[in-house]
């Protein structure tokens, strides 16, 4: 966290160090609140300096504003139909093996007999009801036809006969779609999380 020069608590804060814990609490109690013109630019103009790039727009809501200017500006565009064999291929190029994401078959594992609701709910509640990633609780977790839906329970280690609780970790949908790749740094990191 930085305070500009002539904010009251700068000389205060200057070299001070927040823990995780501290940051993700700070980072709560700004959930809902509405920020100035003023201020929204300003981090936007220090996230472009530091060389963030914003969220790609797929999910993004929409006005129905500009949903119909959006559909008025691509009004008359038609794309070329895919033939019949480019969608065979692309199709056959999807399944099994030939899936750039296949990991020889390890998601048609079954799991541990021991992996049942009892354990999953000792996990939650041993979170808080909290998503481990993105700290979202439980009674906020909506799917796209917003139903309401419990945390998901991740194998950190990606082994589904290990269900020992250092092993399991609560995790909503987003963030446990994440976990899908670059297994090796996903398991070093809820590692890492679990042991605070």
């Amino acid at each position: 966290m930085t305070f500009q020069k002539g904010h009251i608590g700068y000389k205060a804060m200057l070299g001070k160090k927040f823990s995780e814990e501290h940051k993700r609490k700070i980072g709560l109690s700004h959930i809902g609140k509405k920020l100035s013109k003023g201020v929204k630019e300003k981090i936007s103009d220090t996230l472009k300096r530091i060389g963030h790039k914003p969220p790609s727009p797929k999910g993004r809501k929409y006005s129905t504003k500009i949903k119909k200017e959006m559909s008025l500006r691509f009004m008359g565009k038609k794309r070329a139909p895919f033939s019949k064999e480019w969608l065979e291929n692309m199709s056959l190029a999807q399944i099994g093996q030939n899936h750039w994401n296949w990991k020889g078959g390890i998601s048609f594992e079954s799991y541990g007999l021991e992996f049942n609701k009892k354990l999953k709910e000792d996990i939650r509640k041993r979170d808080n009801f909290r998503c481990r990633e993105c700290y979202r609780h439980q009674d906020e977790l909506r799917t796209k036809n917003n139903k309401s839906y419990k945390l998901l329970i991740h194998h950190i280690d990606y082994n589904k006969q290990n269900n020992n609780s250092n092993n399991l970790i609560s995790l909503c949908r987003n963030c446990h779609l994440k976990t899908n790749y670059n297994r090796e740094d996903w398991k070093k990191y809820f590692q890492n999380v679990i042991t605070k």
